[in-house]
């Protein structure tokens, strides 16, 4: 679907009733669970899908699926930047860059996107994680 290459994205309605921890406590890393951990009500829930839907875009622009670890990938500095800022995520496994952008479409609605590093994204700022 894209001439630049992989690509995911990945849009979550915010949504409080869901069990956040639990489900935090299978699919992220030990960092991604301190910081959840240290949160509590609105910003809780935003945080928790601040790094849902950049975890979730980031395996599919992968083309891994749930099956991937997903604890064994820590994205928390992706999730914390501020909407727009290009974030870096490397790939353990695979070796290969990528570019996260967090892009919160409202205030029940989180998004993000990803992109394989080499589709060389001009105007963009960096961050690395």
């Amino acid at each position: 679907l894209s001439s630049l290459g992989a690509v995911g994205v990945d849009v979550e309605r915010l949504e409080d009733h869901r069990d956040l921890s639990a489900l935090a406590a299978r699919v992220f890393s030990p960092r991604e669970r301190e910081i959840l951990n240290a949160r509590s009500g609105h910003r809780l829930v935003e945080f928790f899908y601040r790094t849902w839907t950049c975890k979730e875009a980031w395996i599919k622009a992968l083309g891994a699926g749930l099956s991937y670890p997903l604890e064994q990938l820590d994205l928390h500095e992706a999730a914390q930047a501020s909407p727009g800022m290009r974030t870096s995520v490397m790939d353990s496994e695979g070796g290969r860059s990528w570019q996260c952008w967090r892009l919160p479409l409202d205030s029940e609605r989180e998004a993000a996107v990803v992109l394989a590093s080499s589709s060389g994204i001009a105007g963009s700022s960096s961050r690395g994680c």
